[in-house]
């Protein structure tokens, strides 16, 4: 049995605990590969978050997130586009621009319009992503050097290759 069952179970199915449990097993659904599965369950599970949590509250704002994700990775980048930007939004009334699930929407929105070949629009989104990281974390953060190397590969497809060197290099200098 599933904590998501237990947590029905002992505490109703919409307590915020059970779709808190709910939404963890559909995102290790999503990390299994099984887009089509994950998204059946965040689909079903997104109106009753809304409902009872409100929309723009943390977990009803990540359970979008892994939606958009789910759909992202069966290619319907074009159909998602907006649904980002209305998540951003959202996100950024609700957390702030500088939280962490609202820089992880954004760069997963650049990542959205690279992989339909808005490669200019892309790194509109990603650098000042790529700013926040770097002030938040520091050069060598985990989420800045994923962003850092993001941007790199962006601008191979930009055809910059001065400053995509540029930016690989300044990745692997020693951060003082």
């Amino acid at each position: 049995r599933t904590l998501a069952e237990a947590r029905t179970k002992a505490l109703g199915p919409e307590a915020p605990e059970t779709l808190h449990a709910r939404r963890e097993q559909a995102r290790a659904i999503l990390n299994q590969g099984k887009y089509a599965a994950g998204e059946s369950l965040l689909r079903d599970l997104l109106p009753v978050m809304t409902r009872v949590l409100g929309a723009e509250n943390r977990d009803t704002l990540k359970c979008r997130h892994s939606l958009l994700c789910a759909l992202f990775e069966q290619g319907k980048s074009t159909e998602i586009e907006s649904e980002f930007r209305s998540l951003i939004a959202a996100e950024e009334r609700a957390l702030g621009p500088k939280d962490k699930d609202t820089l992880k929407t954004r760069h997963a929105l650049a990542g959205c319009l690279i992989e339909q070949g808005k490669y200019i629009e892309g790194e509109k989104e990603l650098r000042p992503v790529l700013a926040i990281y770097e002030r938040l974390q520091g050069p060598d953060g985990a989420d800045t050097l994923k962003t850092r190397g993001n941007l790199v590969v962006l601008l191979v497809h930009l055809k910059k290759y001065d400053e995509a060197e540029a930016t690989s290099r300044s990745a692997m200098a020693p951060s003082m």
